[in-house]
């Protein structure tokens, strides 16, 4: 497996893009956190094969990647992979544009796609009213 790796942006960000004959990745320069990966080889794997995981295991997987601070709010299971969307969020407050999305092939429980983009710490304080 060969990478080639490049200075990119990517929404404004500056990131290291990664490619080899599988997919790409790329890496938030300042964080050193995969914000974006693609692997078309786990999307078309084992399409005629029979579920290797559940819904439940790949909520999982996803959760993993995604951390502690983000909640789930879609999964929609398709013919061959489960799409998971979470949310961040703040005391119940959804953070504007910062989401977490996985694609697990459900043939084989592999990551096929997967999305992060925190922006800024957020602080809030609380405020009585």
């Amino acid at each position: 497996m060969h990478w080639q790796r490049q200075q990119r942006f990517y929404a404004g960000i500056p990131v290291k893009a990664i490619t080899n004959e599988h997919g790409y990745m790329l890496i938030d320069v300042k964080t050193n956190q995969t914000i974006l990966y693609f692997n078309h080889t786990a999307i078309n794997e084992n399409l005629d094969g029979k579920p290797a995981i559940t819904k439940d295991e790949a909520v999982k997987i996803a959760k993993e990647l995604c951390g502690e601070d983000y909640t789930l709010i879609r999964v929609t299971e398709n013919p061959y992979d489960y799409d998971l969307q979470f949310e961040r969020q703040i005391n119940g407050i959804a953070v504007f544009g910062e989401d977490c999305y996985v694609v697990v092939n459900r043939m084989t429980g592999k990551i096929a796609a997967f999305r992060k983009m925190p922006v800024e710490e957020v602080k809030v304080e609380p405020v009585v009213k």
